[in-house]
């Protein structure tokens, strides 16, 4: 399979999964919607034809192709929630096989108002033959956990590392907070993060301390995602009370393509 667009870069996308009859296939590739613009998207196709069909649709990006489940028809993949680009969740397709086709359902986004602890960023691992458990790591925003969990039942088997020492130790300290948002620049939603001293109140200006701006704008890259972590900013932020402005600007990913390529033969430029 091989795609070509002009003022673009290169990119490595997912590789396509195919049938077991070896006559159909899933890929990732981008769907052009005249009311929500381009975005990457599941397409279902036949290695005889040289069209495929969408599985999933909507303003959201489909990250990462994970896994089809031909006896059910239904494949699983992890994406975004609408206006949400930061996010990861494992979410679930049905094929154009089924009896409802094209049905798309989030399968973590759910957990968040459950007994589980927080997560907006999961990475799935799933077997090849094996649908109805998968291996959910929470990389944040919360200190990071791993659990097996039952797609069928809903519900978590068992908790494989929930970094028990580290979540205690996390609780000791004085963490800096965060403040996210987007402001429309040029015609897109640039997602901003203030990151803040731990004593900031918030009534208070965040502009009374300095300011470090680092805008985004690698290609396909996130400055603002939900992962947990200690960086350069976590310690001018708490040690030297700081402010730290992170933007994902144009050529960033978790945009609609147009923007995300904005940047292409111009870089340096827009960003």
């Amino acid at each position: 399979i091989e795609e070509s667009s002009p003022q673009q870069w290169v990119i490595s996308r997912d590789a396509p999964i195919v049938g077991l009859d070896k006559s159909s296939y899933v890929v990732r590739s981008p769907l052009v919607d005249g009311k929500t613009g381009t975005y990457p998207h599941l397409h279902q196709g036949n290695v005889e034809g040289r069209h495929h069909t969408p599985l999933t649709y909507g303003p959201y990006t489909v990250y990462k192709l994970l896994a089809w489940d031909q006896s059910n028809h239904q494949v699983y993949y992890i994406a975004n929630q609408e206006s949400q680009p930061a996010e990861r969740h494992l979410w679930r397709v049905t094929t154009l096989e089924a009896s409802t086709p094209r049905l798309q359902e989030c399968l973590t986004c759910f957990l968040n108002d459950t007994e589980v602890p927080p997560c907006r960023h999961f990475t799935p691992y799933m077997g090849d033959d094996n649908f109805e458990q998968v291996i959910l790591h929470c990389e944040g925003p919360e200190v990071p956990y791993t659990m097996l969990y039952s797609i069928p039942d809903c519900e978590v088997v068992m908790y494989l590392h929930n970094n028990s020492d580290l979540r205690e130790l996390s609780a000791t300290m004085a963490w800096p907070k965060t403040n996210d948002f987007s402001v429309k620049i040029h015609g897109f939603k640039a997602q901003v993060r203030l990151t803040v001293p731990p004593d900031h109140l918030e009534e208070e200006n965040a502009y009374i301390h300095p300011v470090v701006i680092a805008p985004g704008g690698g290609p396909d890259e996130q400055k603002v995602n939900h992962k947990w972590g200690v960086s350069w900013n976590t310690y001018i932020a708490s040690n030297k009370s700081w402010v730290v402005m992170e933007v994902d600007v144009r050529g960033s990913g978790g945009q609609e393509l147009g923007v995300t390529f904005k940047p292409g033969w111009h870089l340096g430029d827009l960003e």
